[in-house]
C-alpha cells in the first residue's frame, strides 16, 4: 500500500506510544490528519499534539470499527485481540 492510497480512507492508530505518535506525525505531514483516529487499550490523556483527534479506547474500540478503513497497529499492540478478527 502507497501512501496516496489512503487519501480517502478513515485511519485508525492503534497504541499512542513512540511508533503512533510518529506515524501520526507522518500522516499529518501527508495531509491525511484529518482522517486519523486513534484507537488505545487503556484510556489516556492525549499529549497536546493530538488533542484534537478522536480516541478510542477500551470497549469503544469495537464499536468504532465499522466506521475505520485502515488501522495502523504500533508493535506493542497484539496481533490476537479480538479486534483485529473482527476488522478482517
Amino acid at each position: 500500500m502507497r501512501i496516496n492510497d489512503l487519501q480517502n480512507q478513515k485511519i485508525a492508530v492503534w497504541g499512542l506510544g513512540r511508533e503512533g505518535q510518529d506515524i501520526i506525525r507522518y500522516l499529518r505531514a501527508r495531509n491525511l490528519g484529518q482522517k486519523i483516529v486513534i484507537f488505545n487499550d487503556a484510556a489516556l490523556d492525549l499529549p497536546a499534539e493530538f488533542a484534537d483527534l478522536p480516541l478510542f479506547a477500551g470497549a469503544e474500540i469495537a464499536a468504532a470499527l465499522p466506521n475505520i478503513d485502515i488501522i495502523i497497529r504500533s508493535p506493542g499492540v497484539s496481533i490476537y485481540k479480538d479486534e483485529f478478527a473482527i476488522a478482517r
